[in-house]
């Protein structure tokens, strides 16, 4: 395998954009910076271009995490209580007032993780949320999760100090599992989470 070097900063306007998240679908690549920057990709990422209508729209916006369904939508989760949603595949950009720092997806079903134990769910592509109970039936409803994968109606979550929670109905109730999942260790931070094959 080989690896080709691309343009710093991505042609975002900025040499020194710090791309904190990178998502695709079948057509397209988003890459999201957290002082304010967006480069697109529609060649599988050959070429690069400033994602600028987005930066209009989140001009004052911590971004944090971006994901992309095989449908066209777009989710961008951050801080100070805002998230950004497009359904034309990034063509146009719309605010969201919830904040959700971590964002997963699997069909129409959206999972957010926030801040001390927060997560939410959508089950229409992002257009409205409900609170998930705090913590997700952990013993803590203050631990910080820090990722979320789906596999089908089955997601993971995963956090700090070995927390993790699964659902097998789709994200709808969650049951608490084994602390540190074997691992070793029963306060692992897990940072990240991924199903085999997406």
């Amino acid at each position: 395998a080989t690896w080709t070097a691309l343009p710093q900063g991505l042609n975002s306007g900025s040499t020194t954009a710090q791309f904190v998240s990178v998502a695709a679908n079948s057509t397209t690549w988003l890459a999201i910076s957290q002082n304010g920057f967006y480069s697109k990709s529609i060649d599988d990422g050959v070429t690069w271009v400033a994602e600028n209508s987005l930066k209009a729209v989140l001009s004052t916006f911590v971004a944090l995490n971006v994901t992309a369904d095989s449908e066209g939508n777009w989710l961008i989760g951050g801080q100070s209580a805002v998230m950004a949603k497009s359904i034309d595949n990034t063509a146009t950009w719309t605010k969201l007032g919830i904040s959700l720092a971590k964002i997963a997806a699997s069909g129409t079903t959206w999972v957010g993780l926030g801040t001390s134990g927060f997560a939410a769910r959508s089950a229409d592509n992002g257009e409205s949320w409900a609170d998930l109970p705090r913590g997700l039936n952990t013993d803590s409803q203050t631990v910080v999760f820090y990722d979320a994968a789906a596999n089908g109606n089955t997601w993971i979550v995963v956090g700090d100090t070995g927390y993790v929670s699964k659902s097998i109905d789709d994200g709808l109730t969650w049951v608490w599992q084994i602390q540190g999942l074997n691992s070793g260790s029963t306060t692992a931070n897990f940072r990240s989470v991924q199903r085999s094959g997406n």
